[in-house]
């Protein structure tokens, strides 16, 4: 498990963001910084290494993998908020290949989820090694933390 913090100064209280990566065999998923310039012409500060007037980050979520799998895999997101944050607090977006696509949450009781993936979900063959783009966006001052875990 990879764990890193960052403070936001968009807001009077920092916010606090901790990135928690799970890690499955065969699949690896890593948070990596990532420049998102050239996928609309903005590069937010990376989550969470930045402390910027803004509440818009960037992340990457390299997916690894050291065998072919028999099904695709998606990438489940979940976002641990501060009470009384609600889905509509925060955005989240993913980078299709061709465009921002804006990611579904849902309020859940562990935090607010989502998946990232196409459609049909990501095809895993043996070296797979892909980095996903993410957007988040914060808009309520307070505590928050991300996992990533990869399902079938």
């Amino acid at each position: 498990m990879v764990t890193m913090v960052a403070a936001a100064a968009a807001v009077l209280v920092s916010d606090v963001l901790t990135v928690e990566v799970a890690v499955g065999n065969p699949i690896t998923l890593i948070s990596v910084g990532v420049d998102t310039s050239a996928m609309g012409g903005t590069d937010y500060p990376d989550l969470p290494d930045s402390a910027v007037l803004t509440n818009v980050y960037d992340l990457g979520v390299r997916v690894q993998s050291t065998d072919a799998l028999d099904s695709t895999v998606v990438i489940l997101v979940t976002v641990h908020a501060p009470e009384g944050v609600t889905a509509a607090d925060v955005g989240l977006q993913w980078w299709n290949g061709l465009s921002w696509e804006q990611v579904a949450l849902t309020d859940g009781t562990d935090g607010l989820t989502g998946i990232v993936a196409p459609p049909e979900g990501f095809v895993i063959g043996l070296g797979y090694d892909e980095t996903e783009y993410l957007l988040f966006s914060f808009d309520v001052p307070g505590l928050y933390s991300v996992d990533f875990q990869a399902s079938t």
